[in-house]
This record gives C-alpha cells, structure tokens and sequence, in this order.
C-alpha cells in the first residue's frame, strides 16, 4: 500500500502544524481570549504552519518553500467556514493531460505520481478559512530573479491568499453502483453532514441497513468502511478538531509577486491532480437525483415503427447540461380522450400528449408511418395525480457525442438518407421535453360520444373521484400496465397511498430528435431531406478519353446503384488544358440504375485528337428518391427544365423560360436526347436563349418541321461570382458562365401588348375585365396598374410569370396553358375561381385572408411535389382539380405528384368534385367528405402512381370504365361498407384483446401464485433448516441435561452419605450427653449445669437444621423425578418435530411437481391463448385442478406455520427447563455450601464439646484435689 504511506506522509511529517490549527479552531470556537492573547495565537500559527510561505510544486504533493516570502505581519483574517462542502468529480483521471500539482507541465507528457490514485469524487469539508495580506520579505525583496529555477527552489512557484483547513474524503467504487444505490448514498452523506455540523436528525432510521456502502478514504489513506466511521470521522472533524489544510486559494505565482501586473490561479487542493467538475455537496446532491430521475424516467430517445409500436431507445443522444427544473406539483384530474386516429391512440398508450393539436408526430424527420382513421369507438378515462414536472429546454440539453458522430459518419455516406435514417431508428425519432411524475389510473368509456377533456377533482379527491366515476358508469380503474384493478372500495387506499412509488404519467412537449442537434449538422440534414424535392448534384466523375473508340457509345457505371431511373446527366467535352472545345460534344442517355451512355460527336473539320481529352459529368436527381447523395456539392441549388421543341428548318433561334430567375455567375448546362449540338447564345432574367446550327439539320437522326427535340437544360448557382463543382478534388465549370456580355435585356411581348392596348395608366385602371388568351404572350406578365380588375383570362400563351399583387379585387383568374413556375395569390383577397392547369407550377401561394371565398381550383398537369395541406382551410371549396390527365407532359415528366393520405381534405363539407387521377395520393379514402359527387382517381397514365391503391378499393363501387372514367363512384356504399368492415375488425380485435386479456390475466393470476408458492417454499427452506438446527440444538442440549442430572444424583447421594454421617456422629455426642447427664447430682457444680444446658441448645438447633435439610434433599429428588419426566416427555416432542420435518420436506417436493406442471400449462396457455374459449376448455380444467392442488399446498404451508408455533413452543419449554436446570443447579450449590456450613458447625461443636470435657475434667481434678485436701483436713 505504497500511496497510502505516501498519503500519510504530511499528516506524519507536521504533527505541531496540526496541533496548532485545532488549538486555534478551539479559539475561535470558544471566541473567548483576548485581543492580545488572539494576535498571539494568530502568529503562533503562522510560523508553526508556515503560512508565510511559498508552495513548492513537485506533481505529486505540495510543500512549504524554504525561505518566507511574505513577514509575520497582523493582516491575518481567520474565521470559522460558513459555506456548503465542495465535491469534485473525477479525481485524479490518469489519461488526462493536467496535473495541477505540477508547475508549468507539458500537457502532451503528463504521468501522474502512484500515490495519487483515482477517485469517483473528493468531498471537501472546509472548517476554518485563512485570508491574509502582508508585505513581501527582505529576503525576498533583494533576491536577484537571475535564475528562474534558483527561485522556486527558495520560495516555491505559488503563493496563496486563502487557505481553507478542514477535511477531504476520496470516494471509489460508485461507477459500479445503480442509480438507486448513489441517490440514497447522496442523501446520506448529506444527511451525515447535516447531523454533525447542525445536530439535525436523519429523517431514516434503517439506513445502515443498506447493503451498498463505497469505498471511502480519508487523506491519510483510513478506510471508513462502515456508516459509524464515517460519523465518527465528520464528528471528529467538527467536534474534536481532526483537520487538515484541503485547499489553497486566489494563488499568485512567485514570479509576479514583485510586478503591478498579477494573473491569479484560482486553487490547488492536496492530493488532487486534476478533476472534472466542482460542485457544493447540495448541488451535487440535487445533481446525482436529477441525473437518476432522467435516466429512470427514460429521457432518451423514443422510437415509432411502421407498426406503431413505441419504444425507448437503448443508445444515448443526450447530455444534460444543466440540472433540469423540477417543479412540484399537487394537481388531480381526470382527463377524457377520444383518439381520431391510430397514431394518437399509440402515443396515449404510451403516455405521450402532444401539446398542440396541430402538432404531426408522422411528419417529423425519419419517423415513416402513414396515419390512419382510428376505428375503435371508446374514449380513454385517465386519472393523474400530478407530483412532479420535469423540464428542459434545448439550453439544459444537447446530443451526446457518439449521436453527434454517429450523424456526422451518416452524413459522409454515399445514401446518407438511409444511413441517417438507421441512426434514427438507433437513437431515437423524437424526445420529450415535460415528464409529468405522479400515479395514475385508467378505463375506456366504449361507444364514446364525449369529446376530449380535463376535469380538475376537487377535495375531498375521493369523493369527488367516486362521483364521476358513478356519471361515467365506471365500475372500477386500472393501474398503467393493466396489471392491477383497482375497485371502488380500494380506491380511498389508493388516494392515500399515491405518494409512493413515483410514476411516469405523461411525456409532453414533444419534439424531434434531430431538433437537439447544432445547427450547422441540422442544415446538412435539411439539405439531404429535401423536402421541397429539388433537383441536386447526386455525383460527379470524369472519364479519360485515351483508351476510349469515338465510334461507339461509353457505358458508364454507376455506383452506388440508385433507387430508379428518374435523373439527368450534364457534361462536355474539356482538354488537358480544362477548355471547353467547340467542335466535339458529348450527350448522354439510357438511363438505368447502375449505368448510362455518353455518346461523343465531332466535326468533320476536327484536328483535336480526342484520346488527349476527357469527359466531366455530372447526376442531378431527387436524392430522397434516389437514395444516392455525394458528399461533394451538396449546397450547390439545382434547377432543371424540360422543354420539347419543334425545330424548324428556317429558324435556328429558340428560347426556353426558366423556373427561377437568372442571374450572373450561373452556370446553364444543356443535354439534348438526340445527337446534334446545341450552344446558348445570351440570357435574360427568365430566359436562356439557345441556337441550333442548320449544320444539324442533315443530321439523319433529325427531321424539322417534324420532330420534337427534348431538351434539359440545368442550372447551377453555388453562391458564388461563379458556380463550380467538386470533380474528384478539382473544380471545373460544367456549362456555360452567365456574365453581363451574354445577358440579352428584352421587354417581353406580353409587356409590349398591354402597353400598346392600355397605353396610359388611367385606362388600365378602368379595367375591370381583361381576356388576352391565345395572344402568343411570352415570359413576364405585370398586372400592377390594373388595380380594378374583377376578371383575367390569359390562357393559352406562353408566359413564365405573372404578377397580380396589386390585383385585390380579382374574382376569376384563367392562366392555364402557359409555362407558369409559380402563382401567387396572396393578395387576391376576393378570389373565387382559379384555373391554371397545364403549366409547370411548382408553388402555389393561396389569399392570406379571406381564403373561404375560393370554390372553384383546377390545377391539373403541373409540376406540384407535395402533400395536401396547403388545401386544409378551403372549407367553401366545390371543386379540386389535381390530378393529370395529359400523357404527353406526363413522357416528359412534367406531371404533378401530390402524394399521401386525403385527410386533410376531410373538413371540406362543401367538396363536390376532386380529381386525383395518376398522383401518389395512396390512402385516405375514409377521409372524403359526405358532399363528394364526382371522384376521380384513376392510374391509366402512370403505371406507378400509388393513387391506384383508391381506386383498387372504388373498382368494384362503379358500373362500367366509362363511369370511372368520369368520376362516377357509389362512395357511400364503399363507405358503408368500409365501416362494415372495420367494425369486423374492430369486433375480431375486441374478441382477441378480450383473449389476451383473459390468458394474459390468467398468466398474472399464475405468475403470483407461482410467485406465492416460491415464496412458501423458500419459506419453508428456512424454517426447514431453522427447525433442523433447532433439533439438533435441542438433543445437544437434552443430552447435556441428562449429564447433569446424573450428576446431580450422584452428589445428591454423596451427600446422604455425608449426611448419615454428620447424623451418626451428632448420635455418638448426643450418647456421650447422654452418659455425662446420668452423672449424679451433688457431682455437678454449677458451671457443670451450665455446660449441660448451653449443650443441649446446641444440639437441638443442630438437629433442627438437619431435619430442614432432610426436607429439601428429599423435594431436590422428587424435583429430579420430575425433571426426568419432562425430558422424557421433550424427547418425544423431538421424535414427532423429526418426523413433521419429514413432511414438510414431501410438500416441498410437491411444491416442485406443482411449479413444474404450473410452467407446462403457462406455456401451453401462452400458445393456446389466440384459440376459443371451447379450444381452451381442456387446460383451463387443469388450471383449476392445479389451484385445487395449490389450495391443498397453502393448506400445508398452513401446518407448517402451525409446527412453527409448535417449535416456538418448544423453545418456551427449553428455556423454561434451562431456568429450572439453573435453579437446580442454584439448589445444589447452596446445599454445598449448607453442607460446608453444617461441617464447620459440627467441628466447632466438636471442638466445643472437647472443650466442655477439658473444662470438666479439670473441675474433676480440682474437685479431687479438694476432696483430697478436706480429707487431709479431717
């Protein structure tokens, strides 16, 4: 234990320092000296502590310096501590650069010293607070700073300001622990602290009773391995003065200590090298709570599948960064909740709210479920008592780095949409922000006409709870899972107990997972979920033209594979030099989904050698529909338009309307599907103006006047002066560069027409009506001075835009058949009308205000790529028009894809006719209002258009192809038997819930009687083996008693034998009495009479003694006697308690048979319980065979508590005979000592006897001598 000697080394090497800090906490304690006798100490303590000194930084400890840097000066501020401890975490990290022990240390070359081993925290209990200022010393002053290293080896690197003195406790082994065990191991210390400094009471009585206790160390390497050292050691610490110094504050470094200019380093503690974070004990404390109700109360990820099952994820994508705000509550409610829709009766059933009705769960990124109609006609009836809420915000939150990497790796994929949508499916599609803790409970009301709710419950909450659930007719609650029932006469335990066993009730405040996320991760997000559906740059190569056969055609793979074939490809021709080259061109066709085909045509007039070119190219597509995304210029905007045109042989200019405006910088690439050469000559804002040589038209592939020539045509704008690509790591401009020399100014004819018809601007404020259809208008069309008009009709043109902003009194609006990108309405606040099909909008803005006046909206053949949101408020609409009907835009491309479900469509009471036909509008037909009449939805010009799963479903509802042709569907048949349908359904899920219900219900009501049984089967192990140590200890103890009794007769025999013998000699002196008493008379003297009486006193309390001990020698045996009978009787006790073992051990062998016939039927349940009830009629015979044999076993277990009793019974006898054995053996020993007693009383009669006999003799002899001297007398 090298370190922990090291450890001991400051604690070891300056005892008279730490004496005089806990001589000078005393003082301060007391707060009883004198001004003079405080200084006194004061100095004492410095130069004991060496206060005044530098500190040497060596990398493993901190040491005072040689010399003083600062006098013994009287600017001493010593106070006891008032603040909180401070905990820092991860202590001592060795694979961290710091080492804040070592002065000016190499970052990259920092081993730490052995002895300062690793730490989960290092609790600081500060104690006493030292600031201090004084002048510097003379011989600090004159030291000449020539060498830099001479100085710190005189003075140290550092001196501190402020020192706190008190304790530090190093904490290991809480990685292992569960969050439980560190949250009741937080309180305690808290707790702990609270009770030594405060002398405030633990609000727990039974926590040493935990069986999780770390390892904690003290600064000298003690190991307070038990509850009582660690209060032993706090109370010492603020009672008996055991302190250290733990912390050295506001340090300057030697250095500066002579210059104006000082840089202060805020602590250094002992023993800490470095660490991660530095709390106070009550911060943490919150910290390590919050920190387990969040892991807990699941604040991670939550998953949505296409089968709409909830699930937490198993992976991390949160950090917390702040402590979440806790708020208590104390709310009690009932919540009544009718779900509209599958999805919303997935999210209840898992707990989760959404805050805003609005809110779309099915439209947050990666979650991909198609919602539908719910068909279960019930409400939920929720009870919640709210406790607690749990808040973040994104300030309190951000995504875990192995999220953030695990995005980022997904992001530099070649499909980066399905590998972001793995990662989401791993982490997490969205997160909520509220858990609401508390207790709850819940029922259905079936065939529910109540809308959504919230009643609060007001006090008394029983009452007022009983009460609605009799309004309700709700006969009783179940707990969250099911698993309980809880009745109306256990509902007021229920109430009173709902303190207990916190709960998650609600997750609300839901959002995305991908919202967590820095911002610039979300942009690349965003730009690869294109959800606008833009064109992108899906990849780039070029092709080395010097191996390559100019007579036929290039195949070019393609890898990775892509999704279909719905792309474009750019590219030209370049040298060596990266010039683009005038006489050779390269188109590109047959696409497929792991190739296409570069074909290369030359000049007759050629030199080039086109073995020393190459070829650039590039993919542009949709990216979510290709799955296909290169990492390289993805932030490139993508535009590209289809155009055919008809070339005619006298002309060789043709111009093509943009979706977006033009702009300098752009580059324009242009693919023609068929081999002849196509150059741009200039460009405007809407326009590209291109030329088509009459060199082309011999080509025999091309016949004007006849032919249509398809032509794409792409436009690239990076942001910058000039859009180029990323190639393989070079960048080349693919196309042309739009500059100010090719940009063609042009006032559009349209333009020209108006002012040519309208020439002032009072005149065309007086229109009301304008019809310029069929005008051959092109490009821009301004309306802003025709502030009055009512009615426009400018179909049939070729215009690119229109502006009717000014245009607020508009009604009717026919702009169909034109080349339109957008229409914006949003200041047509009268509108009713609008027919604009057959144009190529994209984008469609609809009145601000006023937007329920529109009735009539036909846009059939355009370009929309979207859902049918946008369409939700028009509930005044009698006509929608969608769909595409024109094959031939559709060849092109040009169709509109509306797609999803026609839900939002379902408050437009007042919808007649809808048009769908060859969208990817897929599902949703329950959804169509009650109004419709005409509905079409056909897929005869799209083979792919997902619109034919409608009309799948509608074929059988019409008469005849002509009437679906013509929208003619029985919609209410369909809908009358869609509901037939799904009330089958409805009624086959019911019986199968109710199923499940029950096997699930009998599976629980098994699971605890296989519970109970385990349960009274270890219970009878115990007492099992209980009741054998007792037996044994029992005949130990038996046997023993028999040895003593045997022990006892034969002392108890000893000592009749003594007895007799003690009453034979008290026979021989009473003879020899007897003998001395039939001397004659005038022979006694009176001291002979004397002796005489005091002898016989003696002798009769001798023998009254004896006959008392007669007495009880003869109740010792029958005592005996007795004794011998109970063991007797004992021993049979344990012969019947042997042989109720015995069966107690068959029952448990029973029990076994029983648990393992009770796992056959649960198996045979669980795979039976799909069947009938007439299917399940067998086992569920066995079942209540079994619970028959079950209540047999209870019946036993019963026994067996009753044996128990017996046994406790018995042990109440034993110790009972043990009392009487000591009792006993209490007899026996004061009948020895009675025995001794009488002894010595026997020969001190004896001796007194021999006494009297001397004494007689003698009164003989003087009596002779007398006799004889009378006689010599006479």
């Amino acid at each position: 234990m090298e370190h922990i000697k090291k450890a001991n080394i400051f604690r070891n090497r300056y005892p008279d320092e730490r004496a005089a800090i806990q001589k000078f906490l005393a003082i301060l304690k007391s707060k009883k000296l004198k001004e003079t006798e405080l200084l006194s100490n004061q100095q004492a303590l410095v130069q004991q502590f060496k206060l005044n000194h530098g500190l040497f930084l060596n990398g493993c400890r901190i040491e005072p310096s040689k010399q003083a840097v600062l006098i013994e000066g009287d600017k001493w501020n010593i106070n006891l501590y008032e603040g909180q401890p401070f905990v820092c975490t991860s202590v001592n990290d060795h694979t961290s650069h710091v080492n804040l022990l070592s002065f000016n240390s190499d970052d990259d070359d920092v081993e730490l010293d052995e002895s300062l081993q690793p730490s989960d925290l290092c609790i600081n209990f500060p104690v006493i607070e030292i600031t201090y200022t004084a002048d510097l010393s003379k011989s600090f002053s004159n030291f000449i700073n020539d060498d830099e290293g001479k100085l710190y080896e005189m003075y140290g690197h550092l001196l501190p300001r402020k020192i706190l003195i008190g304790g530090k406790l190093f904490i290991r082994g809480l990685k292992s622990a569960t969050c439980t065990q560190i949250d009741i191991f937080s309180s305690y210390l808290n707790w702990a602290y609270d009770l030594t400094k405060y002398k405030k009471e633990i609000p727990f009585d039974n926590l040493s009773a935990s069986n999780f206790f770390p390892k904690i160390l003290t600064s000298d390497g003690t190991n307070l391995d038990t509850h009582e050292k660690l209060t032993d050691w706090m109370n010492n610490l603020y009672q008996d003065d055991t302190v250290e110094i733990i912390s050295y504050n506001n340090l300057v470094p030697i250095s500066q200590l002579k210059f104006d200019t000082i840089s202060f380093v805020d602590e250094i503690q002992p023993g800490i090298a470095n660490f991660k974070e530095k709390l106070t004990l009550e911060n943490w404390v919150k910290n390590s709570k919050y920190a387990r109700w969040v892991e807990e109360f699941q604040l991670r990820g939550l998953i949505i599948n296409q089968n709409f099952e909830l699930r937490t994820s198993k992976k991390n994508a949160v950090d917390l960064i702040n402590i979440p705000n806790v708020e208590s509550s104390d709310k009690f409610y009932l919540r009544i909740i009718k779900p509209t829709t599958i999805l919303e009766e997935v999210l209840i059933h898992n707990n989760i709210f959404l805050a805003n009705s609005d809110d779309d769960i099915s439209s947050f990124p990666f979650i991909k479920i198609s919602d539908g109609l719910s068909h279960e006609d019930y409400a939920h009836f929720l009870v919640k008592c709210e406790q607690y809420n749990v808040l973040l915000t994104m300030d309190n939150i951000k995504p875990s780095e192995k999220f953030k990497q695990a995005v980022e790796k997904a992001l530099e994929s070649m499909k980066p949409l399905i590998r972001l949508q793995e990662v989401f499916d791993e982490y997490g599609h969205l997160i909520p922000l509220n858990i609401v803790l508390g207790k709850s409970l819940k029922n259905t009301i079936e065939n529910s006409h109540y809308i959504s709710t919230k009643i609060n419950l007001d006090p008394p909450v029983f009452e007022s709870l009983k009460s609605h659930l009799a309004d309700f007719s709700i006969p009783c609650l179940l707990t969250p899972k099911g698993d309980d029932i809880i009745e109306e006469n256990g509902l007021s335990e229920w109430v009173q107990n709902m303190n207990n066993d916190l709960e998650i009730i609600e997750f609300n405040n839901i959002i995305p997972l991908y919202d967590i996320l820095e911002v610039e991760q979300k942009k690349k997000i965003d730009i690869i979920l294109n959800k606008e559906n833009n064109f992108k740059i899906i990849m780039t190569g070029s092709i080395d033209l010097k191996d390559s056969n100019i007579t036929k055609q290039i195949i070019v793979n393609i890898e990775p594979s892509l999704e279909n074939k719905n792309y474009e490809v750019f590219g030209s021709i370049i040298s060596k030099t990266n010039s683009r080259l005038k006489d050779i061109f390269v188109t590109f066709g047959s696409y497929e989904i792991n190739k296409f085909t570069a074909t290369i045509i030359t000049s007759k007039n050629t030199s080039i050698n086109i073995k020393e070119c190459y070829i650039i190219w590039m993919m542009i597509g949709n990216p979510s529909k290709l799955s296909v995304f290169s990492p390289n210029n993805r932030k490139v905007q993508v535009d590209c338009i289809k155009e055919s045109i008809k070339l005619q042989r006298n002309n060789s200019s043709y111009s093509i309307k943009t979706s977006h405006q033009l702009s300098q910088g752009y580059d324009i690439s242009i693919n023609c599907f068929k081999p002849i050469n196509i150059e741009l000559t200039g460009w405007s804002k809407n326009c590209v103006y291109l030329n088509i040589s009459n060199t082309m038209m011999n080509n025999r592939n091309v016949k004007p006047d006849i032919d249509n020539v398809e032509i794409a045509i792409c436009v690239l704008n990076s942001g910058h002066e000039k859009s180029k690509i990323d190639i393989s790591g070079q960048r080349y401009s693919m196309g042309y560069i739009l500059t100010e020399k090719n940009y063609l100014d042009a006032i559009s004819n349209a333009q020209k027409y108006l002012r040519n018809t309208y020439p002032t601007k009072k005149e065309r404020e007086k229109v009301t009506r304008l019809i310029i259809n069929k005008k051959k208008l092109e490009y821009h069309l301004d309306l802003s001075d025709f502030v009055n008009l009512e009615k426009l009709n400018c179909s049939e043109n070729d215009l690119t835009s229109l502006d009717i902003s000014k245009n607020k009194h508009l009604t009717e609006i026919d702009c169909s058949q034109n080349k339109l990108i957008s229409l914006d309405l949003s200041n047509c606040s009268n509108i009713k009308l609008v027919t604009a099909n057959c144009n190529q909008l994209n984008e469609l803005k609809l009145p601000v205000t006023n937007y329920l006046k529109l009735e009539y909206l036909n846009l059939l053949d355009n370009s929309f790529s979207q859902n049918l949101d946008c369409f939700n408020r028009l509930f005044n609409l009698k006509e929608l028009l969608i769909g595409n009907i024109d094959g031939d835009r559709i060849q092109l491309g040009i169709y509109n894809q509306f797609h999803g479900s026609l839900k939002p469509l379902k408050d437009l009471i007042k919808l007649e006719s809808l048009s769908i036909n060859n969208t990817d509008i897929e599902f949703g037909l329950e959804f169509l209002p009650d109004s419709i009449k005409n509905f079409r939805c056909l897929a005869d010009q799209r083979e792919e258009a997902k619109v034919k799963n409608i009309y799948e479903q509608l074929e059988e509802y019409t008469l005849s192809p002509i009437e679906a042709f013509q929208g003619k569907y029985n919609l209410k048949a369909w809908r009358k038997n869609w509901k037939l349908v799904k009330e089958k359904e409805a009624l086959q899920n019911q019986f199968k819930q109710v199923e499940e219900l029950t096997s699930s219900a009998k599976l629980k009501e098994f699971e605890k009687e296989e519970s109970s049984l385990i349960a009274e089967e270890e219970d009878l192990f115990k007492k099992n083996k209980l009741l054998e140590q007792e037996r044994k200890n029992l005949e130990q103890e038996t046997d023993d008693l028999k040895q003593l009794v045997k022990e006892l007769n034969a002392k108890l025999e000893q000592k009749e034998v003594d007895y007799q013998k003690a009453k034979q000699q008290l026979e021989e002196k009473e003879e020899k009495l007897k003998s001395f008493t039939e001397e004659k008379l005038e022979n006694f003297t009176t001291e002979k009479l004397m002796v005489k009486e005091e002898l016989n006193k003696e002798i009769k309390v001798l023998k009254y003694e004896l006959l008392i001990k007669e007495r009880d020698t003869e109740q010792s045996k029958k005592h005996l006697e007795e004794m011998n009978k109970v063991l007797k009787i004992k021993e049979e006790e344990c012969d019947n308690l042997r042989n109720k073992l015995d069966n107690i051990k068959s029952s448990l062998s029973e029990i076994k048979n029983k648990k393992e016939k009770l796992n056959d039927l649960k198996k045979k349940l669980e795979y039976k319980k799909n069947f009938s009830k007439s299917g399940t009629s067998g086992l569920r015979k066995q079942m209540n065979d079994l619970k028959r044999e079950i209540n047999s076993l209870q019946s036993q277990a019963v026994k067996a508590r009753e044996i128990e009793n017996e046994l406790e019974e018995v042990k109440r006898n034993k110790n009972r005979l043990q009392n009487e054995k000591v009792q006993q053996q209490n007899i026996v020993e004061y009948l020895q000592k009675e025995q001794t007693i009488l002894r010595d009383n026997i020969k001190n009669l004896d001796t007194k006897l021999r006494d009297k006999v001397g004494l007689i003799n003698n009164l003989e002899q003087q009596r002779s001598r007398q006799t004889e001297e009378l006689q010599k007398n006479y």
